[in-house]
């Protein structure tokens, strides 16, 4: 197969050759634009911001100022090529549109723009405790990071303590269930009633992070360095829809706060968005929160806008506003992703689906498969699927395995050469997530709360000089794949065997149900023999007809019965003229006959030639009448009494079977002539005349009859059935070629991670990056990543983030 060509690279490689010509025609100056290892990179990086060229290695001062819109244009071009764009329907316009407002809950029901009152477990009114100075301390004082809110010694309404123990639970609470801690100081409030937009606004200026921590009895306040100092970014967005305007992404920044900052920052950047609260001087002189109707609130504060210098502690909720920028874009070119139609105007809910994404059977290549733990069928069609498609919705109650299927997901995405990020609402979930990547989750960059700077630098420090993961296998899981495919295959084609072929209507499978294993074999009785037995007898053979005949002989003592009777009808015929139902009284005159017979053969066999035929003729005359209830006629009664004179062995068997030998007559004149044979069979056929008891192996018979057959099937179909006998083997041999795969695709899942860091920390910024890193002020969080996006987001492949 044909290498893929780097189409990006080559139209690059077309720009750079066309600059260095345009250059020469003008100047008649042969110039260098960059070099080829540079121009890889660009393409390998694809910077999407003229600042971003700064990570590319041999961009120089002159490439920046001469060629790099010249690049990015090219870039910009190549990025739109691979970006399916659809029109925008008129339902998924109105929805982004509405959606977009509700982004920042640009309403009366959001806190952060209207605060009627103090609620308990959420916020607490902190003008309400006696600690003026002490929070003026706090806030501006960068020496002073703890302020407690009740002394020991000192005293605090029974009311305060409890609304504070009620905060603290929640606060605590929240960041177990979501992994954000937003507790702020809110402080100082803008008040007004815009009458032309029909909307009320109550709500803070500034939010500072802090952390409120227990003592036994004793709440203390701590401010968050981790975190920086906020503006009310919701009030901002609604003051720009408002005024029509765009927010400046570059916000005015607050590494201080002191009241100067406050007086000549703050609000004359609030001015910027409309806000006429000019001429107003704050001098931190807190007052008590004022709880108000919202009628009351409007008459009082129509068309008017004041400041109020309440202070609350409480939790806020504070999100970034970037997906608005991306809606606004899309609202304005009237296209979008093809991955979002459908879902953003839920248009085709119930529309079939034009890929069949339920379990069917068929069957996952091994070799389209990565995973480092184990997989069900379910989960390996998930990723098979998005091996395919471009977009897949899983579902599945707690505990079916959705987050495996992720992590799974996770590394096979890594393996492929490309980036993943995770977003969960819940923190619980993407730690279940980061666990399950055991070693590798270290070059995960995990982000639970955007406003947490130092556990994002800690994180990052984990990217630059990273140890070496350690190999423990070879670096090769083809072999194993094809292993693992044969063996599934083999597995495979033997279950079509055993249960979709059939014999007379019967699936293999059910046949298998009477295989004579090799300890049970009865070496007189090879299955073989006797499946060529039954052939012999039962002509054409008709399972139906052996299942009948199995059920009429499944008890030994009928078998028993009718193998007697048998022989005597085929050795007697007289017995079938013999009445066989016999009264009482008869069964007694039977009985005394027989003890006459009895004496007789005693006397006879003791006796000389010529006193045999007295003894005979003694007897007949005596007795020759005496059992003529026996048969319907004459004829047939001296047949008998000739018949036992010579041989007692027919009496015998009556005398024996006296009392049931009519219901065994009466059952045996029923059977089939199927039945029949089954007797013959057992009777008389050489393979069954050493056996002592044929009826005690009835059920093995018929099991060797079925074993016979299935040995001449999978002798037929050695090369699948083998592997039933082998079934345990070949399962612990699979078990094994998987777990060396997953154990492989585990370590090159860390190694490719572990690359990927390295570059980071040989990265052209890399010395930059370390200088922020070990800065006692850092910037944000969204400023980093801001500008070291090109190399976070190529050397940082697996994202975790909650929204």
């Amino acid at each position: 197969m044909a290498i893929k060509r780097d189409k990006l690279l080559d139209t690059l490689d077309i720009l750079r050759d066309q600059i260095i010509k345009d250059e020469f025609l003008q100047t008649g100056k042969k110039i260098t634009v960059c070099s080829d290892e540079t121009l890889k990179e660009i393409a390998l990086k694809k910077p999407l911001k003229t600042s971003d060229f700064l990570a590319i290695s041999g961009v120089n001062k002159n490439f920046m100022n001469k060629y790099t819109s010249l690049f990015l244009q090219v870039i910009l071009q190549d990025k739109n090529k691979t970006i399916s764009e659809v029109n925008v329907s008129k339902n998924a316009y109105k929805t982004l549109d509405h959606y977009k407002d509700r982004l920042t809950n640009i309403s009366k029901r959001n806190t952060n723009l209207y605060m009627g009152k103090i609620q308990k477990k959420r916020t607490l009114d902190l003008a309400s405790f006696d600690l003026r100075d002490g929070l003026v301390e706090f806030l501006i004082n960068n020496r002073v990071s703890t302020l407690k809110l009740n002394p020991s010694g000192t005293e605090i309404k029974d009311e305060l303590i409890s609304d504070i123990t009620s905060l603290y639970r929640e606060i605590n609470k929240g960041q177990k269930e979501t992994g954000s801690y937003d507790l702020y100081i809110a402080y100082p409030f803008i008040e007004t009633a815009r009458v032309k937009d029909n909307f009320i606004i109550k709500a803070p200026l500034l939010y500072f992070p802090v952390k409120l921590t227990r003592t036994k009895k004793e709440f203390t306040l701590r401010k968050d360095k981790e975190k920086d100092i906020q503006y009310n970014r919701d009030l901002l967005l609604a003051l720009s829809k408002f005024e029509k305007q765009s927010i400046d992404s570059k916000t005015a920044f607050l590494d201080d706060f002191t009241i100067k900052n406050l007086n000549n920052i703050v609000l004359p950047f609030y001015e910027q968005y409309g806000l006429q609260i000019k001429h107003t001087t704050l001098h931190m002189n807190f007052e008590s929160f004022q709880n108000a109707l919202k009628k009351d609130f409007i008459k009082k504060t129509k068309n008017k806008i004041e400041i109020k210098e309440y202070i609350t502690l409480g939790r806020y909720k504070l999100y970034s506003s970037m997906i608005q920028k991306d809606i606004n874009q899309i609202l304005v070119s009237h296209k979008y992703n093809d991955l979002l139609e459908g879902l953003i105007d839920e248009s085709g809910l119930y529309a079939q689906e034009d890929t069949e994404f339920s379990i069917n059977n068929q069957t996952v290549k091994e070799s389209s498969l990565s995973y480092i733990s184990d997989l069900n069928y379910s989960q390996e069609k998930v990723i098979d699927i998005l091996n395919k498609e471009k977009k897949l919705v899983i579902w599945g109650p707690p505990g079916t395995g959705k987050s495996q299927t992720i992590t799974n997901l996770i590394a096979a995405s890594v393996l492929k050469g490309e980036r993943v990020l995770v977003i969960s609402e819940k923190k619980v979930a993407l730690d279940v997530i980061y666990s399950r990547l055991k070693d590798a989750s270290k070059y995960a960059m995990f982000i639970d709360d955007a406003e947490n700077k130092q556990q994002f630098y800690d994180k990052l420090k984990d990217f630059i000089d990273p140890i070496p993961p350690q190999r423990t296998m070879n670096n090769d899981v083809y072999d194993s794949e094809e292993e693992i495919e044969s063996i599934l295959s083999t597995f495979d084609e033997s279950l079509k065997l055993m249960y979709k072929e059939k014999i007379q209507e019967r699936p293999i499978y059910q046949l298998y149900k009477r295989y004579v294993k090799d300890k049970d074999v009865n070496s007189k009785l090879i299955p073989l023999d006797v499946h060529n037995m039954f052939k012999n007898y039962f002509k054409p053979l008709d399972f139906d007809v052996l299942e009948d005949v199995e059920k009429t002989f499944e008890k030994k003592k009928h078998l028993d019965e009718y193998l007697d009777y048998h022989q005597m009808i085929k050795k007697y015929p007289i017995l079938n003229q013999i009445e066989t139902k016999i009264t009482r009284s008869n069964k007694l005159i039977f009985q005394e006959f027989t003890q006459a017979l009895d004496t007789y053969y005693m006397r006879y066999e003791k006796a000389w030639f010529f006193g045999k035929r007295k003894l005979t003729k003694t007897f007949l005359k005596r007795h020759q009448e005496d059992l003529v209830f026996l048969t319907a006629k004459k004829k047939h009664y001296k047949k008998y009494i000739k018949t036992i004179m010579k041989n007692r062995t027919l009496h015998d068997y009556i005398n024996a079977h006296l009392s049931d030998i009519n219901r065994i007559k009466t059952k045996y004149v029923a059977l089939s002539q199927y039945d029949l044979k089954f007797l013959n069979m057992c009777l008389h056929d050489p393979l069954l005349k050493d056996i002592e008891d044929v009826s005690n192996e009835r059920t093995y018979l018929f099991d060797a009859f079925y074993t016979g057959y299935l040995e001449s099937f999978a002798a037929k179909h050695q090369q699948y059935l083998y592997i039933i006998d082998k079934y345990q083997e070949k399962i612990d041999e699979l078990n094994n070629l998987i777990d060396n795969k997953r154990k492989v695709n585990s370590e090159s899942f860390e190694m490719a991670l572990y690359r990927h860091a390295l570059d980071f920390s040989n990265t052209k910024r890399i010395m930059d990056i370390k200088r922020v890193l070990d800065s006692p002020k850092r910037m944000s969080v969204k400023a980093f990543i801001d500008v070291f996006q090109l190399e976070l987001i190529n050397h940082i492949r697996v994202w975790m983030m909650t929204p």
